[in-house]
């Protein structure tokens, strides 16, 4: 970089050799226009990212660079500085009266949408202003490019494009750049219901799509867009052939999906934002940032769709189910039916306690998961269902592994006695513990029979069980000094 910017640095005067005082020469080589206020900050933009990269010791060492230590703050100075790295909570006008260094010098709350965007519109030539139709889609775009190279296109009147918003790769910062009531044109003919974001890089390269700009692009659309606009969250193109489906190749996903890429409208011919795009994480970062889980905890049990053993699941569901019985060391989980709509409604299963756990499998169609065991004492499992047509769903049974089958505490391993097991109409327990409470739970957890208080020493105490379905419950038996365990079956 030096070599490149010494012969500028002699014409302009410029001793130092000091990066940070290269501003005016690295202005002068930019290709980027550099008339407006707006302009000066996408240009602004471009030099800082640049001056970012190379101070990161992470990059000096891989791509072999100098250890620099760029002042960036005295670069720009101090206000031009608060812009360029501004939080996702910041909105700024950008005036300015210094064509050096495009310093802001006026700071106001104006123009935008969105509390978490710098407003920095788009040239008047490059949208239309008001609609033709309500919102209600949202379209990922990827920007080809760098994101002050798209706010500088954004703002030149030869491009005839632009975008609601554009999006930072390094540090997720968002520029809003048309009003959401404006009409941005992006996606042709769906311009007019659509809300455009442009995310930094090339849909052909792997790294650009960084967390940090899953974590903003997410926050944009859970916090604001959808709730403006009553979008779905649930309708996100989370499919596992998302990334790599084209609507011009194969005519997915249909109107259904509210919040795809540029590549899964009709008319289109952009394939972006393309392979490297993770739709499920996008998924998971708008839907389920504080997830809800069906805890199951029990030895044994159940486990159906939210449709139950006889019906059909629910469209635009997002359940999310967690398997992990007290105690077990790992989880087997059974399938002994499963129907889904085959290409649009998946089941995930994770091997441990979240959805960020390794993912073991998905499934859609009538190819269940079969028999699944857990490395560790949980399974996660995910269940998501598009708009349209539902399925019988599933049925299966977990059985926790590495169970005791009874737990005495400060008494004779013989002290408590229960026959017969399996049992039919009556399940005897027999203990020398005096009086015990005595219970029955089914592996929903619920309580199905009890006796309180029962004098056991020396005899049996017989539970009714006639009217309870066949399958298998959990017996509880506490009492002085008496916590026991033990799973039963009924025939």
């Amino acid at each position: 970089m030096l070599l490149l910017t010494l012969p500028k640095s002699k014409k302009l005067n410029i001793t130092s050799s000091k990066i940070e005082d290269q501003i005016p020469v690295l202005t002068a080589l930019s290709e980027l226009p550099n008339e407006t206020s707006g302009q000066q900050f996408a240009l602004n933009s471009d030099i800082y990212v640049m001056m970012d990269f190379l101070n990161k010791p992470t990059y000096q060492q891989y791509y072999n660079l100098p250890k620099y230590s760029i002042d960036i703050k005295k670069a720009f100075g101090e206000d031009t500085y608060q812009l360029l790295t501004a939080p996702s909570n910041y909105i700024e006008e950008i005036k300015s009266q210094d064509k050096r260094s495009g310093a802001v010098n006026k700071k106001q709350q104006a123009g935008g949408d969105y509390s978490g965007a710098i407003w920095n519109p788009a040239a008047s030539c490059d949208y239309q202003v008001g609609r033709s139709a309500s919102i209600s889609a949202i379209v990922i775009h990827d920007m080809e490019g760098s994101y002050a190279a798209s706010i500088s296109w954004f703002q030149n009147c030869s491009s005839v494009v632009s975008a609601h918003y554009c999006i930072r790769s390094s540090d997720g910062q968002i520029t809003q750049m048309v009003l959401e009531a404006n009409t941005a044109w992006h996606v042709a003919s769906e311009n007019p219901f659509t809300v455009g974001i442009e995310h930094e890089g090339y849909a052909a390269q792997t790294g650009w799509y960084t967390d940090t700009m899953y974590a903003t692009s997410s926050k944009l659309v859970r916090t604001h867009i959808c709730p403006a606009y009553g979008i779905l969250k649930t309708r996100v193109a989370f499919w596992p052939w998302a990334a790599t489906t084209d609507y011009a190749n194969a005519s997915i996903p249909g109107t259904c999906t509210l919040i795809k890429g540029h590549q899964h409208y009709a008319n289109q011919t952009h394939t972006d934002p393309g392979k490297y795009w993770d739709w499920d994480y996008y998924y998971k970062q708008i839907n389920d940032v504080s997830p809800v889980y069906t805890n199951y905890t029990t030895a044994t049990g159940n486990f159906y769709d939210d449709g139950g053993a006889s019906g059909n699941y629910n469209d635009d569901e997002n359940s999310l189910y967690l398997i992990a019985p007290t105690g077990a060391k790992t989880v087997t989980l059974a399938f002994s039916s499963y129907n889904t709509e085959s290409t649009w409604d998946y089941m995930y299963i994770h091997d441990g306690n979240n959805v960020y756990a390794p993912l073991i499998g998905t499934y859609t169609g009538t190819t269940g998961p079969g028999t699944v065991t857990s490395t560790g004492p949980a399974l996660c499992i995910e269940f998501r269902s598009d708009c349209a047509t539902t399925e019988t769903g599933w049925a299966a049974t977990w059985t926790a592994n590495g169970l005791p089958t009874g737990i005495a505490s400060n008494m004779n391993s013989n002290a408590v006695s229960v026959f017969p097991n399996p049992f039919t109409s009556a399940l005897n327990v027999t203990t020398d513990n005096g009086a015990v409470d005595i219970s029955l739970f089914d592996m929903l957890g619920r309580e199905v029979v009890s006796e309180r208080n029962a004098n056991s020493v020396s005899h049996s105490v017989a539970l009714n069980t006639q009217a309870l379905p066949s399958g298998v419950y959990i017996l509880k038996v506490t009492g002085t000094e008496l916590s026991y365990t033990e799973k039963v079956v009924k025939n």
